[in-house]
């Protein structure tokens, strides 16, 4: 750090950082896949292909899927699906959090993520978001 620079916020990004979401996201396209009754590398391909949209709030898990599925029903319950098996499944990096805690006892410690509305509501429940003082979504 050049000399006279102080430190004034650091942010850490919640998916991939402080949640990991591979073991969700495995689970989800297993179960999701006999669902639908489609290869799970086709839901796989066509979720990722979305993921900037999702993203950016433009689409939201359900749009997604009903673009491939064409039935609202199947959408709606493959976006339940979607957010219960996050729910059940995501696990916090308790090692990141644990520096997250030491840091915010000197400086100002926040979160950034680009989750869904629906993802957020879980990990407010889950007090993900306790140990930061600002929370960007």
């Amino acid at each position: 750090m050049k000399k006279g620079h102080v430190v004034k916020a650091i942010a850490f990004d919640v998916g991939g950082v402080i949640v990991e979401h591979s073991n969700f996201l495995t689970k989800y396209f297993q179960e999701a896949s006999a669902f639908a009754h489609l290869p799970q590398d086709s839901l796989e391909e066509h979720f990722y292909m979305n993921v900037p949209d999702l993203e950016k709030g433009e689409q939201s898990i359900a749009d997604i899927w009903e673009d491939l599925v064409h039935d609202e029903n199947k959408s709606k319950y493959l976006s339940r699906l979607f957010l219960q098996v996050y729910e059940l499944n995501i696990q916090q990096n308790t090692r990141v959090l644990q520096l997250i805690k030491k840091l915010s006892e000197e400086y100002t410690v926040g979160c950034i993520s680009n989750l869904g509305a629906e993802q957020k509501t879980i990990n407010e429940k889950i007090g993900l978001y306790d140990n930061f003082s600002k929370v960007i979504i």
